[in-house]
């Protein structure tokens, strides 16, 4: 008996070598990567920083940005609001849902979008706002820049009945600065660039 044990010994010395040595390994630390929590995550080529809401009931107000070329529209398609470069706010009402077709008349969705917009403004009305009316190129050059002019104008008008101390100053661009091509692509594509082409844009310096 006192022979057999001798002979086990070294098997089982080797084996239990071998098992201490596997779960050292196995309780060593994985290494983990780490990141940065310092570090924002990157925005596309040409990326403006973000706006964000200060308060709930602005939050329609207030929606991240990644280009100033192509901003994040609300969920109706409605209106977009964007940084510029300089730091000052832009708001733009685009599409025939704020007028009628050839009318200067606000529509219910403007004027919701406008008391969202006033709201805003109550407690520090801003000074030299300026408001630019857009049009597409469909109809005469000099009657699109007087349709530019008087929707910049009812703009103007409805946010002074609304806040109290804010200034304005008004103008109208007509068809002479367009933002999308009208020409381009399938007919879809052009009534759709007619329709962003079609604007008031609201700029209230920083």
């Amino acid at each position: 008996m006192s022979a057999s044990r001798s002979r086990r010994r070294p098997w089982l010395t080797s084996v239990l070598a071998a098992s201490a040595i596997a779960l050292g390994a196995a309780l060593q630390p994985l290494p983990v990567a780490q990141a940065d929590p310092s570090a924002p995550e990157p925005l596309p080529d040409g990326a403006i920083t973000p706006v964000w809401s200060e308060t709930e009931e602005s939050s329609r107000l207030f929606l991240p940005v990644h280009t100033p070329i192509a901003p994040v529209t609300s969920a109706g398609g409605e209106w977009t609001r964007q940084s510029t470069a300089e730091g000052d706010q832009q708001i733009t009402l685009s599409g025939e849902v704020h007028f009628e077709k050839h009318e200067a008349i606000l529509s219910p969705t403007a004027t919701g979008i406008l008391d969202d917009v006033a709201a805003s403004w109550a407690d520090a009305p801003p000074q030299g706002v300026t408001i630019v009316g857009h049009t597409d190129t469909d109809g005469e050059t000099d009657y699109n820049q007087d349709l530019s002019e008087r929707r910049a104008q009812a703009v103007a008008d409805y946010l002074t009945s609304k806040v109290s101390g804010a200034t304005f100053e008004v103008s109208g661009k007509g068809e002479s600065e367009p933002v999308a091509d009208e020409t381009a692509g399938s007919a879809e594509e052009q009534a759709a660039a007619k329709d962003a082409n079609r604007r008031v844009v609201i700029t209230v310096p920083r």
